[in-house]
Protein backbone atom coordinates (compact mmCIF):
# COMPACT_ATOMS: atom_id res chain seq x y z
CA UNK A 1 0.00 0.00 0.00
CA UNK A 2 1.39 3.37 -0.96
CA UNK A 3 0.63 6.82 0.36
CA UNK A 4 2.41 9.51 -1.64
CA UNK A 5 6.06 8.45 -1.85
CA UNK A 6 5.88 6.44 1.40
CA UNK A 7 5.41 2.71 1.09
CA UNK A 8 3.38 1.12 3.88
CA UNK A 9 3.77 -2.59 4.52
CA UNK A 10 1.36 -4.27 6.93
CA UNK A 11 1.87 -7.87 8.10
CA UNK A 12 -1.00 -10.28 7.61
CA UNK A 13 -2.50 -11.42 10.90
CA UNK A 14 -3.05 -15.15 11.61
CA UNK A 15 -6.81 -14.63 11.99
CA UNK A 16 -6.85 -12.99 8.57
CA UNK A 17 -5.15 -16.03 7.05
CA UNK A 18 -7.72 -18.26 8.74
CA UNK A 19 -10.60 -16.24 7.31
CA UNK A 20 -8.97 -16.36 3.86
CA UNK A 21 -8.69 -20.15 4.13
CA UNK A 22 -12.38 -20.44 5.10
CA UNK A 23 -13.42 -18.11 2.28
CA UNK A 24 -11.29 -20.08 -0.19
CA UNK A 25 -12.95 -23.32 0.86
CA UNK A 26 -16.44 -21.84 0.58
CA UNK A 27 -15.82 -20.25 -2.83
CA UNK A 28 -14.18 -23.40 -4.21
CA UNK A 29 -17.12 -25.57 -3.16
CA UNK A 30 -19.64 -23.07 -4.55
CA UNK A 31 -17.99 -22.61 -7.95
CA UNK A 32 -17.28 -26.34 -8.36
CA UNK A 33 -20.95 -27.14 -7.75
CA UNK A 34 -21.97 -24.29 -10.04
CA UNK A 35 -19.80 -25.60 -12.89
CA UNK A 36 -20.82 -29.25 -12.39
CA UNK A 37 -24.53 -28.43 -12.73
CA UNK A 38 -24.03 -25.95 -15.55
CA UNK A 39 -25.51 -27.18 -18.88
CA UNK A 40 -22.79 -27.91 -21.41
CA UNK A 41 -24.43 -25.55 -23.90
CA UNK A 42 -23.92 -22.68 -21.45
CA UNK A 43 -20.21 -23.25 -20.82
CA UNK A 44 -19.27 -20.40 -23.12
CA UNK A 45 -21.58 -17.82 -21.54
CA UNK A 46 -22.29 -18.84 -17.94
CA UNK A 47 -19.08 -20.46 -16.74
CA UNK A 48 -17.74 -17.15 -15.28
CA UNK A 49 -14.20 -18.33 -15.95
CA UNK A 50 -12.05 -16.72 -18.64
CA UNK A 51 -13.69 -13.50 -19.80
CA UNK A 52 -11.32 -13.14 -22.75
CA UNK A 53 -10.84 -16.45 -24.64
CA UNK A 54 -7.26 -15.69 -25.65
CA UNK A 55 -4.23 -17.80 -24.63
CA UNK A 56 -2.17 -16.34 -21.77
CA UNK A 57 -4.64 -13.51 -21.09
CA UNK A 58 -6.29 -15.35 -18.18
CA UNK A 59 -8.74 -12.62 -17.18
CA UNK A 60 -10.90 -14.44 -14.64
CA UNK A 61 -14.53 -13.47 -14.13
CA UNK A 62 -15.18 -14.82 -10.63
CA UNK A 63 -13.39 -11.97 -8.79
CA UNK A 64 -15.58 -9.44 -10.61
CA UNK A 65 -18.70 -11.37 -9.64
CA UNK A 66 -17.47 -10.97 -6.07
CA UNK A 67 -17.17 -7.22 -6.66
CA UNK A 68 -20.83 -7.09 -7.72
CA UNK A 69 -21.80 -8.95 -4.55
CA UNK A 70 -19.62 -6.69 -2.41
CA UNK A 71 -21.20 -3.65 -4.02
CA UNK A 72 -24.51 -4.80 -2.52
CA UNK A 73 -23.09 -5.92 0.83
CA UNK A 74 -21.26 -2.64 1.40
CA UNK A 75 -24.65 -0.90 1.54
CA UNK A 76 -25.40 -2.72 4.81
CA UNK A 77 -24.18 -0.50 7.69
CA UNK A 78 -22.93 -3.37 9.86
CA UNK A 79 -20.79 -4.70 6.98
CA UNK A 80 -19.59 -1.35 5.68
CA UNK A 81 -17.15 -0.98 8.56
CA UNK A 82 -15.77 -4.47 7.91
CA UNK A 83 -15.30 -4.04 4.17
CA UNK A 84 -12.22 -1.86 4.37
CA UNK A 85 -9.78 -1.37 1.51
CA UNK A 86 -7.48 -4.08 2.87
CA UNK A 87 -10.35 -6.56 3.27
CA UNK A 88 -11.58 -5.85 -0.25
CA UNK A 89 -8.09 -6.59 -1.56
CA UNK A 90 -7.97 -9.83 0.45
CA UNK A 91 -11.34 -10.90 -0.96
CA UNK A 92 -10.29 -10.08 -4.52
CA UNK A 93 -6.99 -11.99 -4.24
CA UNK A 94 -8.77 -14.97 -2.66
CA UNK A 95 -11.42 -15.05 -5.38
CA UNK A 96 -8.72 -14.72 -8.04
CA UNK A 97 -6.73 -17.64 -6.63
CA UNK A 98 -9.83 -19.83 -6.32
CA UNK A 99 -10.91 -19.04 -9.87
CA UNK A 100 -7.88 -20.82 -11.32
CA UNK A 101 -8.77 -24.05 -9.54
CA UNK A 102 -12.53 -24.01 -9.97
CA UNK A 103 -13.14 -23.00 -13.54
CA UNK A 104 -14.36 -24.72 -16.67
CA UNK A 105 -11.18 -23.92 -18.62
CA UNK A 106 -8.81 -25.52 -16.11
CA UNK A 107 -10.92 -27.86 -13.95
CA UNK A 108 -8.20 -28.97 -11.54
CA UNK A 109 -10.72 -30.27 -9.03
CA UNK A 110 -12.51 -32.31 -11.70
CA UNK A 111 -9.42 -34.22 -12.79
CA UNK A 112 -10.37 -37.68 -11.48
CA UNK A 113 -8.26 -39.50 -14.03
CA UNK A 114 -5.60 -40.54 -11.54
CA UNK A 115 -8.20 -41.50 -8.95
CA UNK A 116 -9.95 -44.06 -11.16
CA UNK A 117 -7.09 -44.87 -13.52
CA UNK A 118 -6.67 -48.43 -12.19
CA UNK A 119 -10.05 -49.36 -13.67
CA UNK A 120 -8.93 -48.61 -17.24
CA UNK A 121 -5.16 -49.18 -17.12
CA UNK A 122 -3.26 -52.46 -16.98
CA UNK A 123 -1.92 -53.20 -13.52
CA UNK A 124 1.52 -53.97 -14.97
CA UNK A 125 1.80 -50.30 -15.87
CA UNK A 126 0.68 -49.14 -12.42
CA UNK A 127 2.76 -51.44 -10.25
CA UNK A 128 5.14 -48.58 -9.48
CA UNK A 129 2.38 -46.03 -8.89
CA UNK A 130 1.56 -45.69 -5.15
CA UNK A 131 -2.01 -45.83 -3.89
CA UNK A 132 -1.99 -42.21 -2.78
CA UNK A 133 -1.50 -41.20 -6.43
CA UNK A 134 -3.91 -43.70 -8.01
CA UNK A 135 -6.54 -45.18 -5.70
CA UNK A 136 -6.81 -49.00 -5.43
CA UNK A 137 -9.02 -50.68 -8.02
CA UNK A 138 -11.78 -51.64 -5.57
CA UNK A 139 -12.00 -48.08 -4.25
CA UNK A 140 -12.03 -46.64 -7.78
CA UNK A 141 -14.84 -48.99 -8.83
CA UNK A 142 -16.76 -48.04 -5.70
CA UNK A 143 -16.45 -44.34 -6.54
CA UNK A 144 -17.63 -44.94 -10.12
CA UNK A 145 -20.66 -47.02 -9.11
CA UNK A 146 -21.55 -44.77 -6.17
CA UNK A 147 -21.65 -45.36 -2.44
CA UNK A 148 -25.03 -43.91 -1.53
CA UNK A 149 -23.87 -41.45 1.13
CA UNK A 150 -20.94 -39.28 2.04
CA UNK A 151 -20.24 -41.34 5.15
CA UNK A 152 -19.81 -44.50 3.06
CA UNK A 153 -16.94 -43.02 1.04
CA UNK A 154 -13.64 -44.73 2.02
CA UNK A 155 -12.05 -41.54 3.31
CA UNK A 156 -9.24 -43.43 5.05
CA UNK A 157 -8.00 -44.64 1.66
CA UNK A 158 -8.59 -41.36 -0.17
CA UNK A 159 -7.18 -39.07 2.51
CA UNK A 160 -3.48 -39.66 1.60
CA UNK A 161 -4.33 -38.82 -2.01
CA UNK A 162 -6.11 -35.65 -0.88
CA UNK A 163 -3.04 -34.61 1.13
CA UNK A 164 -0.77 -35.40 -1.83
CA UNK A 165 -2.75 -33.22 -4.22
CA UNK A 166 -3.00 -30.46 -1.63
CA UNK A 167 0.79 -30.44 -1.25
CA UNK A 168 1.21 -30.25 -5.04
CA UNK A 169 -0.94 -27.14 -5.17
CA UNK A 170 0.51 -25.65 -1.98
CA UNK A 171 4.11 -26.10 -3.11
CA UNK A 172 3.27 -24.60 -6.49
CA UNK A 173 1.63 -21.65 -4.75
CA UNK A 174 4.58 -21.17 -2.37
CA UNK A 175 7.12 -21.20 -5.20
CA UNK A 176 4.97 -18.77 -7.21
CA UNK A 177 4.71 -16.38 -4.27
CA UNK A 178 8.48 -16.56 -3.76
CA UNK A 179 9.23 -15.79 -7.41
CA UNK A 180 6.59 -13.06 -7.42
CA UNK A 181 8.20 -11.45 -4.36
CA UNK A 182 11.57 -11.36 -6.12
CA UNK A 183 10.04 -9.74 -9.20
CA UNK A 184 8.10 -7.27 -7.06
CA UNK A 185 11.13 -6.04 -5.12
CA UNK A 186 13.59 -5.96 -8.01
CA UNK A 187 11.30 -5.00 -10.87
CA UNK A 188 7.75 -3.91 -10.05
CA UNK A 189 8.69 -1.62 -7.14
CA UNK A 190 11.33 -0.03 -9.37
CA UNK A 191 9.56 0.31 -12.71
CA UNK A 192 6.10 1.14 -11.28
CA UNK A 193 4.43 -0.01 -14.50
CA UNK A 194 0.71 -0.72 -13.97
CA UNK A 195 -0.44 -4.17 -15.04
CA UNK A 196 -3.66 -4.09 -17.14
CA UNK A 197 -5.43 -6.77 -15.05
CA UNK A 198 -4.55 -4.93 -11.84
CA UNK A 199 -5.72 -1.60 -13.26
CA UNK A 200 -9.10 -3.14 -14.06
CA UNK A 201 -9.38 -4.71 -10.60
CA UNK A 202 -8.26 -1.47 -8.91
CA UNK A 203 -10.87 0.53 -10.81
CA UNK A 204 -13.62 -1.87 -9.72
CA UNK A 205 -12.37 -1.92 -6.13
CA UNK A 206 -12.28 1.87 -5.86
CA UNK A 207 -15.77 2.18 -7.30
CA UNK A 208 -17.18 -0.53 -5.03
CA UNK A 209 -15.65 1.19 -2.03
CA UNK A 210 -17.14 4.58 -2.95
CA UNK A 211 -20.38 3.47 -4.59
CA UNK A 212 -22.43 4.73 -1.65
CA UNK A 213 -21.17 8.30 -2.10
CA UNK A 214 -23.44 10.26 -4.42
CA UNK A 215 -20.69 12.81 -5.04
CA UNK A 216 -18.29 10.10 -6.29
CA UNK A 217 -17.40 11.24 -9.82
CA UNK A 218 -17.17 7.72 -11.27
CA UNK A 219 -20.43 6.52 -9.73
CA UNK A 220 -22.67 7.10 -12.77
CA UNK A 221 -20.23 5.75 -15.44
CA UNK A 222 -19.55 2.67 -13.31
CA UNK A 223 -23.24 1.89 -12.80
CA UNK A 224 -23.99 2.53 -16.48
CA UNK A 225 -21.17 0.16 -17.40
CA UNK A 226 -22.66 -2.58 -15.20
CA UNK A 227 -26.09 -2.00 -16.73
CA UNK A 228 -24.65 -2.16 -20.25
CA UNK A 229 -22.90 -5.43 -19.39
CA UNK A 230 -26.12 -6.95 -18.09
CA UNK A 231 -28.05 -5.87 -21.17
CA UNK A 232 -25.39 -7.36 -23.44
CA UNK A 233 -25.35 -10.62 -21.47
CA UNK A 234 -29.12 -11.15 -21.66
CA UNK A 235 -29.27 -12.11 -25.38
CA UNK A 236 -26.10 -14.22 -25.12
CA UNK A 237 -27.30 -16.10 -22.07
CA UNK A 238 -30.90 -16.36 -23.22
CA UNK A 239 -29.99 -17.88 -26.59
CA UNK A 240 -27.97 -20.66 -24.92
CA UNK A 241 -30.33 -21.42 -22.05
CA UNK A 242 -33.74 -21.08 -23.71
CA UNK A 243 -34.48 -22.55 -27.17
CA UNK A 244 -37.27 -20.06 -27.73
CA UNK A 245 -35.04 -17.02 -27.07
CA UNK A 246 -34.17 -15.11 -30.27
CA UNK A 247 -30.54 -15.60 -31.23
CA UNK A 248 -29.39 -12.18 -32.41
Amino acid sequence: MERGSEEIVKPVKPETLLLIAILSLALTCFWDVFIVFLPSIAFCTQNVSFLIPTPDVDLQGQPFVMFLLLMLLIQIPILRKRLTTSNLVYIYVTALGVSYFSSWEHPWTHDIGLVVTRTVTMESYLRYVPDFVAAPRDVAELLISGVGSVGAIPWNVLFPGIIWRFLLVALFGGISIGIGSIFRRQWMDVERIPFPHVMLAHTCLVNVENIGKKEWYQRKPFLLGILAGILLAIPLSGATLFPWFPDI
